[in-house]
């Protein structure tokens, strides 16, 4: 049962102690440092939090022995177990030598020693505060019904414990005057003395200090401390007290109050204008006076003339103005008369209207001046060479004090931009607004901007480039492959083939064009299996390459295409073929054919001939139907193909019919 509340006990403080760091610096003070997770303790001792010591190695069970109390003292304390503390304490008159508090260490041992109670006379105004000395080892050393008692930094004195003063308190808006006794710690006997005073504001009814007296009692009640007030104050004449309507009926003014004035209207104040204050004697006395506002009158300027002019006491004025064009007004053109006596603003003038030296743009000058850029005066500009104008050329100088156009500009030229290779430029003014164009060769595309215009020596755009045109690459046909040497750029031509057993459907080769668009979509590779038309119904197979045993003149050989709107037609012999020579050579899967005329028609042969060597490949009865799908029965690739006619030996008669022949590419 031990066991698992201790193992309780690390798991509790290990969920409690998740972020414990030592702080305590304390010498000798926290036990060894550990890990939680090693428990890297020896003996009996556990990984714990141990508060401000962090994670340590704490020996279970620690008790300090009791320490015991000490004489003329009491002690107390929350128990001996480790980190605990005992508190000590003198009796009154005595004073504490030592530590205060002791703690129980992790050794099991007191921290600090144990204090001590001493009674030592050290005030410094013994003859004065302190009664008769003595020994309290000696008997007889204090007379009459006193004993010796120890009375604080009076050491051990003769007092009568019948005739001694309680601690009179404290006083409401006040506090004890600071002395050589410790009201708390010392004895107060007769004839000594406890002192008073109030706080700022506050003053005292009542006498200070109290007199313990022979028969244990203070010789006067506390005194007490009432606010201080003041009246109302004299007003200096001609002045008004700032928030009179606060104050138009107020008598009485407690102590820190003040009051700010102000000259009534009309009036200048003369002097310093410090508020008035309630002290503990009444009001502070006023340092300033109020006087009557007189300005004096104004001249007239020179060019100028008056148009308001109210008076020449407070807050009149006077309003110039300049009576000839051209002119304005220099210092100021209202003036009021202040409080302190003086009109308001500088002396007034009136003045020729200058509009300043407005400068010189850039990459440019002033090439006429007149009257020194005042009033009704001009200037003329240039710019330098190869540099444009814009703006006014001539700006004249206005009543408004500004020129009559904004400064112009001189837009500096641009360099050479350059020629993109293989392309050509149009333009060969670089100046500020010319603009140049571009273009490129056939083949190639333009990359950037096509014109561009100089603005003030920066070309708006750059010189583009000339980049061959490129087509995407179309892709490979599944089963199939591009021949080498295929090229994705303008004119480019890219060649398919498929592989083994796979025929070409669609476009043997396709060209980039300068829309980066091929002329057509890159082609299928269909595997052999029943095959595709080799060409006659469109036309891969030439109209030479097919011919018969026998013809008409209407319907020869080449009109036998299925697909047509013909067809061929034999004699009446009785067998016939018709025979294809092919484009190339081909892998025949079979043939199919469309009959028009079959009267007396035994069935159709499928032969194909290969190095001079003609091979049966398929043979089906004819069965009335129109068309026969003849089926290669074998794996022969050819050069020609015949499909042969078988009819009854003993009828005779003409057949018409039309034929595809299917099969695939043999590379």
């Amino acid at each position: 049962m031990q066991y698992l509340t201790l193992i309780l006990f690390v798991l509790v403080q290990g969920s409690l102690c998740e972020n414990c760091t030592r702080t305590n610096n304390k010498k000798d003070f926290c036990a060894t440092s550990c890990n939680p997770p090693q428990n890297n303790c020896s003996g009996d001792s556990l990984c714990v939090c141990d508060g401000d010591c962090g994670f340590s190695c704490v020996r279970q069970e620690i008790n300090c022995p009791d320490p015991g109390g000490i004489k003329d003292g009491s002690m107390s304390h929350d128990g001996f177990d480790r980190g605990k503390h005992v508190k000590y304490s003198c009796h009154k008159g005595f004073t504490l030598i030592g530590n205060k508090i002791l703690t129980c260490s992790k050794d099991g041992r007191w921290d600090k020693a144990k204090p001590r109670c001493m009674c030592r006379r050290t005030n410094e105004k013994a003859y004065a505060y302190c009664a008769k000395a003595c020994d309290p080892n000696k008997k007889n050393t204090c007379r009459g019904n006193k004993e010796c008692l120890c009375d604080g930094d009076c050491g051990y004195s003769c007092l009568s414990r019948e005739i001694l003063c309680t601690d009179p308190g404290s006083i409401e808006f006040g506090s004890k005057q600071p002395g050589l006794r410790d009201f708390d710690r010392d004895y107060l006997t007769v004839g000594d003395k406890v002192g008073y005073y109030c706080f700022p504001g506050y003053k005292m009814e009542g006498t200070s200090p109290l007199v313990c007296t022979d028969r244990g009692e203070w010789n006067n009640p506390k005194p007490t401390c009432v606010l201080t007030t003041c009246g109302r104050p004299r007003i200096p004449a001609n002045a008004e007290v700032l928030g009179g309507k606060i104050i138009k009926n107020k008598v009485s003014f407690n102590y820190g109050a003040f009051l700010r004035f102000k000259c009534a209207g009309g009036y200048y104040l003369r002097g310093m204008n410090i508020p008035l204050s309630c002290g503990l004697t009444g009001w502070s006395t006023a340092r300033f006076s109020c006087h009557l506002i007189d300005c004096g009158k104004l001249q007239t300027p020179e060019k100028a003339k008056k148009l308001v002019e109210t008076g020449t006491g407070l807050n009149d004025r006077v309003i110039f103005e300049c009576n000839e064009k051209g002119y304005e007004i220099r210092g100021s053109e209202t003036r009021s008369c202040l409080e302190n006596g003086t009109w308001s603003g500088v002396a007034t003038s009136c003045e020729i209207i200058s509009c300043g030296d407005p400068g010189v743009p850039m990459h440019g000058r002033q090439v006429n001046v007149s009257n020194n850029y005042k009033y009704g005066s001009f200037i003329e500009f240039d710019c330098s060479e190869n540099y444009t104008f814009s703006g006014d050329r001539k700006i004249v100088c206005e009543e408004t004090k500004d020129w009559g156009a904004p400064l112009p500009r001189c837009f500096a030229p641009c360099s050479d931009p350059g020629v993109p290779r293989n392309g050509t430029r149009g333009g060969n003014r670089f100046l500020s607004e010319d603009s140049v164009s571009f273009e490129c060769h056939k083949g190639f595309e333009l990359k950037g901007d096509e014109t561009i215009t100089c603005v003030d020596g920066v070309w708006k755009g750059t010189t583009p480039r000339c980049e061959v045109i490129k087509c995407e690459d179309p892709g490979t046909p599944q089963n199939g492959w591009k021949k080498k040497g295929s090229r994705y750029t303008y004119d480019g031509v890219v060649r398919f083939r498929c592989d083994t057993n796979y025929t070409l459907i669609g476009n043997k080769k396709i060209k980039c064009q300068e829309n980066k668009e091929w002329t057509g979509s890159i082609p299928k590779c269909q595997g052999c299996g029943d095959g595709i038309p080799l060409g006659m119904g469109n036309g891969n197979i030439l109209d030479d390459a097919i011919t018969s045993s026998s013809k008409t003149q209407q319907n020869p050989a080449h009109l036998g295409r299925l697909g047509g709107n013909s067809y061929w037609c034999s004699d009446v012999e009785s067998i016939s073929h018709l025979e294809i020579s092919l484009p190339k050579k081909q892998r025949i899967t079979g043939a199919v054919v469309d009959v028009v005329n079959g009267q007396h028609i035994k069935g159709f042969a499928l032969l194909a001939e290969s190095g001079n060597i003609w091979d049966n490949l398929s043979l089906e009865a004819f069965k009335s139907s129109a068309k026969v799908n003849l089926t290669s029965e074998k794996e022969v690739d050819a050069d020609k193909v015949q499909i042969l006619i078988h009819r009854h030996r003993e009828k005779e008669s003409q057949v018409c019919l039309r034929a595809e022949m299917y099969g695939c590419d043999v590379d």
